[in-house]
């Protein structure tokens, strides 16, 4: 009986053994593992059997000479679940001492979200086992990137050799890293995918060795302070704002709070630039939604002169650049395959910025070296917080020659972020109304909206609109247009019902021909609790109340939805005088709704989620 339970206790020894480490390079590769090489073929990496640690063969990295370079990444088809491991371990010794310039895990051709590596690991002639912690094993059940390595050749001709790589499990080897989250600033529209991506440095005693480790950021859990301002998806890569206003963001790692907060900040409301509306026979467009676009190269040459980013607000795409720099002015190539645009007349631009910031327009003719006949259009500084639509006369650039352009240069101040939408060549010009004004003010409890026109053509007139949240809009008045005009026009409108707190506004200009664009939004904030009326609970399920200024007299309430249908009605009868009210709400859908009460000569609308 006892050989029976002796035999057991082994069997067991061993399994847990043998699946206690995922292998990735014995003494040959495991099963399924490939090496990419960054650059180069074969990178001048090759299995040696003369060297090992363990077994009999090793990874050999020759570096011969001057200029020689070997790195790559060992990866699997499909992903791996590492969630049960701790660490990544593997063995190294050199020829001679020297210095592997990064090893790490995390980067394969399906991204490298999860990386974490090493930099400068210092070897020598005997084996030295290297330690790589996993910050965060649960974000590791589906990693394609099972090791990578990066050395160059700047220490002389040696070799160095790898064996025993694998992900392994291990106690008091690692200890608690010590990271904070960078305080930095965030921004974005509202519904703007902001992207959180990158790396960060943590120190862990690895051995009782402080060791400096790098790792990505999407091992860290972010939360927002207000969830009503800002979205977290993607496993906190992905920070989308949802509402107006600014909130911190913290983080923490395992549990652990981390000391550090990110900011916040949405931009002012906008509607983004106008539709284009010219047909695409009038054009010749390298980036709109509206149009077919012609192939682009790389938008931006230089990424150390000015980065881009690809982003989506309310379904329409954008691109974002951030001209790095902390003074003067930097600049960003857009490259595409030469075309001839010397049958149009305009270059049509959609600008957006919410830092000061200067702006240039330069066009790149393909035959000639590049920027010596560079035309420059000085736009000088451009309006914040708004879209503003450049059209460019190509006139301007007419000594360059059109008929071989193949670049745009943009130029903006150092530090300065600004979208861009509808790049495009054109022969038509429309000429909408184009507005010159659109401002608000309070006045006591009331809006007071303002605005001016340079130009009108077929104008019906505008369409005033109001929202709590910039994204849902319900109408509340029309002014009638001028039909067509071409000096400043103005007018007002005066809103005696606003909401208490924010207040979206935008004008909806509506042609003759039923065609409409949309203005600029304007925010205002009404102080809480000066319109007389709290609901509560909000979300409601089967219940709200509804609580009441003294003296208030309820005559009606309607439940709306947000497309404007009336849900359900309170008739004066159905309503005692007197707070609080309790409204009946069972039996309606969920979502958000309107609460719109009439209280003889005013009337006051609240939002509410019924759950």
């Amino acid at each position: 009986m006892k050989k029976n339970y002796l035999l057991i206790f082994l069997l067991l020894f061993l399994l847990n053994n043998l699946f206690a480490q995922q292998i990735v390079f014995d003494d040959d590769y495991a099963p399924g593992v490939s090496f990419v090489g960054f650059g180069s073929t074969n990178n001048n990496l090759s299995v040696s059997n003369s060297q090992a640690n363990t077994g009999t063969s090793s990874l050999k990295i020759t570096l011969a000479g001057s200029g020689n370079y070997s790195g790559g990444r060992f990866e699997t088809p499909s992903g791996n679940n590492l969630s049960t491991y701790n660490a990544l371990s593997f063995f190294v010794r050199a020829s001679k001492s020297a210095t592997l310039n990064l090893a790490g895990f995390g980067n394969s051709s399906g991204g490298n979200a999860f990386v974490v590596s090493q930099a400068n690991i210092a070897v020598n002639t005997t084996w030295k086992k290297v330690i790589l912690p996993i910050p965060d094993p649960s974000r590791l059940t589906n990693e394609r990137g099972l090791f990578q390595f990066s050395e160059g050749q700047d220490e002389g001709a040696y070799d160095i050799f790898i064996d025993d790589i694998r992900f392994e499990t291990l106690g008091s080897e690692i200890g608690a890293p010590t990271l904070s989250i960078p305080n930095e600033t965030f921004q974005g529209f509202i519904g703007e995918a902001v992207q959180n991506t990158g790396t960060l440095v943590a120190v862990y005693p690895i051995s009782s060795v402080n060791t400096n480790i790098t790792m990505g950021k999407r091992y860290i859990n972010y939360v927002a302070a207000d969830p009503a301002v800002v979205d977290i998806t993607a496993g906190g890569s992905v920070f989308t704002p949802i509402s107006g206003g600014q909130t911190t963001i913290s983080g923490s790692l395992n549990s652990v709070s981390l000391p550090g907060l990110i900011t916040f900040s949405v931009y002012p409301a906008n509607t983004g630039p106008e539709v284009p509306v010219v047909p695409q026979a009038s054009v010749q467009s390298l980036f709109s939604n509206a149009y077919t676009n012609l192939p682009v190269t790389t938008w931006s040459i230089n990424a150390n002169r000015a980065t881009v980013r690809d982003v989506k607000v309310d379904g329409n795409d954008l691109k974002r650049y951030f001209f790095v720099g902390t003074s003067g002015t930097n600049y960003c190539q857009i490259q595409f395959p030469a075309i001839d645009v010397s049958s149009r007349t305009h270059l049509h631009i959609d600008v957006y910025t919410n830092t000061s910031t200067v702006f240039q327009v330069k066009l790149v003719n393909a035959s000639a070296q590049e920027f010596n006949y560079n035309v420059v259009s000085n736009l000088g500084g451009l309006p914040l917080q708004t879209w503003k639509g450049f059209d460019i006369p190509l006139s301007a650039f007419s000594s360059m020659g059109l008929t071989n352009v193949n670049q745009i240069l943009l130029t903006g101040s150092a530090g300065s972020t600004v979208y861009i939408d509808n790049v495009v060549f054109t022969s038509q010009v429309p000429l909408p109304v184009v507005f010159s004004s659109f401002d608000g003010q309070k006045q006591k409890q009331s809006a007071l909206l303002e605005w001016t026109t340079e130009t009108e053509q077929n104008n019906a007139g505008f369409e005033i609109e109001r929202s709590r949240d910039n994204r849902f809009w319900q109408p509340v008045g029309f002014i009638k247009g001028a039909g067509n005009s071409v000096t400043s026009v103005s007018y007002r409108f005066l809103d005696n019902q606003p909401f208490k707190g924010a207040n979206y506004y935008r004008l909806r200009q509506t042609d003759l021909d039923g065609s409409a664009r949309y203005s600029k939004v304007v925010y205002l904030h009404f102080e809480e609790g000066k319109q007389g009326a709290v609901l509560y609970p909000n979300p409601a399920k089967d219940r709200v109340m509804l609580l009441m200024e003294p003296g208030t007299k309820v005559e009606s309430i309607k439940i709306v939805s947000m497309d404007g249908r009336i849900i359900r009605t309170f008739r004066p009868a159905d309503i005692p005088e007197g707070t609080p009210l309790s409204i009946n709400v069972a039996g309606i859908p969920k979502g958000i709704y309107m609460v719109q009460m009439q209280t003889g000569t005013s009337g006051l609308s609240e939002r509410i989620i019924i759950q």
